[in-house]
């Protein structure tokens, strides 16, 4: 009995004591397994850095292939256009040169060869450019391999096979000249019995002939070291390109080395951290089989992270719907201040159009009694003429004409007034019209920053906001109509009237 007492003391004391260490164990498992996610998380994402940079490294090595078969493609028709440009030179040259020994006429050749020499520099200028402009491009462009720098020394064994092919031509076209002198030289001697005319004018050509040859030389000289200096021209040129070439061959060699070089560095991590994760999952393993608990725990604080980053959302939403509803309402007190500004001007138009009509109405009745006067006037002047037909003039009748004059006069100043007036009325009426304009145009200011504001509002706002556009840009035009036809109206009304009053204050005058 004493034992077992003993025994279940002990059990009793050993008991929290093995709870703690239950608890430190628990804790280190927790922690381990904390550290094994983190190093799993941080092992994820260098494996798709390193994915990434590999896919990178592959686009630009498509990239620069690209590039390369552009630049083949360029150099092959800047060779084929070279190409073509010496034939068509050469083939032009000799065979204008031939036409005029063949022909013999001397002022012709000289012209041609001017014409030749000239359109040989011209395309030599632009053979030139065009290089120019293809090395610019060459070096642009980020290749040059060596199928390129093969291409360029054929070109260049080319080049001097053609011009080894000049230089032949020369040779065949000095030796034709020679020909040309011995026959003439033979003509000479085989024309002894000939007239004396015949014989001089046989002696002048035969001066001018060997005149014509030495010019002839030293022309196809001149060509010979103008073609020279473009060989030497385009020796540089392509001399330029290779150096250019092989510099761009050297970097490129080089940052594929780098490539390959880093690449293998990349698969060597790669390799290194799958075998490191494969290591760590057999570690998650081991640690999930020993440790149920702790997974559940690391559930739990799952569950929980998530919670709080759901709430952190829920939040934000929140605050951005109430900086949603701020605005609308901002909108909405914007839209009825708008609303009130408009009916406003509604009725300053119709007010405006009211006094418009009245206007034209007074307009209409002005141009009645303008047409009246004038039809009195026609009738008094041929009651005029028919009473100065028949009776003489006399001193009665000058003084009435002198009174009638004044009070034409006076009555031309009181309308000149009254013109002015209405010139005043008529400013004003544009005053209030610009100034109306002006409102216009701020409640559009107004309603486009309203409809930017609400961007994303129902269709039906949008539709309302067209419609009260429309109307604006109709208002608008209605009162530019009614200003004009009130200028109008004044203006006629201001000329009619005083010529309608002149005429009324002649006829009883005359009359008498």
């Amino acid at each position: 009995m004493e034992m077992t007492q003993k025994q279940t003391r002990e059990n009793h004391l050993l008991e929290p004591k093995n709870m703690q260490r239950g608890g430190i164990l628990e804790g280190q498992a927790n922690q381990h397994i904390e550290d094994q996610n983190t190093i799993i998380d941080k092992l994820h994402r260098k494996l798709a850095i390193h994915e990434q940079n590999e896919l990178k490294a592959a686009q630009t090595i498509d990239m620069l292939t690209r590039q390369v078969e552009a630049l083949q493609v360029t150099t092959a028709r800047a060779e084929e256009a070279q190409r073509n440009a010496e034939a068509d030179y050469i083939l032009r040259h000799f065979v204008g040169n031939e036409d005029d020994t063949a022909n013999g006429s001397g002022s012709a050749s000289k012209e041609r060869q001017f014409e030749l020499a000239h359109m040989a520099k011209l395309q030599a200028l632009t053979r030139v450019s065009e290089l120019q402009i293809e090395v610019t491009l060459i070096r642009d462009v980020a290749e040059a391999l060596s199928r390129e720098l093969q291409d360029v020394k054929d070109a260049k064994s080319e080049l001097e096979d053609e011009f080894q092919k000049t230089v032949r031509l020369k040779s065949e076209v000095q030796y034709e000249l020679q020909q040309l002198k011995d026959a003439s030289e033979m003509s000479c001697l085989r024309e002894p019995n000939v007239k004396t005319v015949e014989s001089a004018v046989a002696d002048d050509q035969m001066i001018s002939m060997p005149s014509v040859c030495q010019k002839l030389v030293t022309t196809l000289k001149a060509q010979v070291k103008t073609l020279a200096d473009d060989k030497k021209k385009l020796n540089e040129a392509i001399s330029c390109c290779q150096q250019a070439a092989d510099s761009r061959f050297k970097a490129l060699v080089k940052d594929q080395q780098k490539i390959e070089a880093e690449n293998y560095q990349l698969r060597t991590d790669l390799t290194r951290l799958r075998q490191n994760t494969k290591d760590i999952r057999l570690e998650f393993r081991k640690l999930e089989e020993d440790s149920t608990d702790g997974s559940l725990a690391v559930e739990e604080l799952m569950h929980v992270l998530q919670t709080q980053a759901l709430q952190k959302e829920l939040t934000c939403r929140i605050h951005d719907i109430e900086q949603k509803v701020a605005v609308l309402a901002d909108t909405e007190a914007r839209n009825k201040s708008l609303v009130v500004e408009r009916s406003e001007l509604l009725k300053q138009l119709k007010a405006e159009r009211c006094h418009s009509s009245e206007l034209a109405h007074s307009n209409k009745i002005l141009k009645t009694a303008t047409e009246t006067a004038l039809n009195q006037l026609r009738e008094v002047e041929s009651e005029l003429c028919a009473i100065s037909s028949d009776r003489d003039s006399s001193v009665k009748q000058h003084e009435n004409v002198a009174t009638l004059a004044r009070r034409v006069i006076t009555e031309l100043k009181r309308q000149q007034a009254e013109s002015m007036d209405a010139a005043v009325a008529s400013m004003q009426i544009y005053h209030l019209t610009s100034s109306l304009r002006t409102h216009l145009q701020h409640l559009r200011a107004l309603r486009k920053t309203y409809d930017n504001n609400l961007l994303s509002g129902n269709s039906e706002s949008e539709s309302d906001s067209d419609s009260e556009i429309i109307t604006f840009t109709k208002y608008e035009e209605l009162l530019v109509e009614d200003t004009m036809q009130i200028q109008s109206g004044c203006l006629k009304k201001d000329t009619t009237s005083m010529y309608a009053k002149a005429l009324v204050h002649q006829s009883p005058q005359q009359k008498c």
